[in-house]
């Protein structure tokens, strides 16, 4: 199900097709956020906070910015693929992989927007050379990198 978020006294966790929001020192439920689509379970998923929002996205592929305090969605992207398992933050974007259409995605925090999805440089020279895996950044010198299934990539972040 991927990592938990834990943030001020709260732990917030997926199950397979609810986010909750549990209070560390009481183990109350202070809220839960359900997704009804079948597709857009939480099974393989990713999660983070940035600019106070809990970014989620769900297995089919669509972004949710939720407020932590009450599970509020305040906004939801474009499709962005599935099946992804870790989103970092930088500078005002999240960054991804998605095994879903093997692209790397940067969506902007503040709106949802998409600022690009990229496929492989080698994409169509060595097979499909999806960008499927995990991300690192380095946050010193705004660098991604990631791997195409047959390369190690390093990418330079716009500032």
């Amino acid at each position: 199900m991927g990592d938990p978020v834990i943030h001020e006294g709260k732990l917030y966790f997926r199950g397979g097709y609810t986010l909750f929001c549990i209070d560390i020192a009481t183990g109350a439920i202070l809220w839960q956020r359900k997704f009804e689509n079948h597709l857009e379970h939480l099974v393989i998923s990713a999660l983070v906070l940035a600019e106070g929002k809990l970014i989620l996205q769900t297995a089919y592929g669509f972004l949710y910015a939720l407020d932590p305090q009450t599970g509020s969605i305040i906004w939801k992207s474009e499709w962005h693929g599935g099946n992804c398992k870790q989103m970092l933050y930088y500078k005002g974007n999240v960054y991804f992989a998605s095994g879903g259409d093997g692209k790397l995605h940067a969506v902007r925090v503040s709106d949802g927007r998409t600022i690009w999805k990229e496929k492989s440089p080698n994409a169509g020279k060595y097979g499909t050379s999806s960008i499927t895996t995990g991300i690192a950044i380095n946050e010193r010198l705004g660098y991604l990198y990631t791997t195409d299934d047959r390369y190690l990539m390093c990418i330079k972040l716009p500032d």
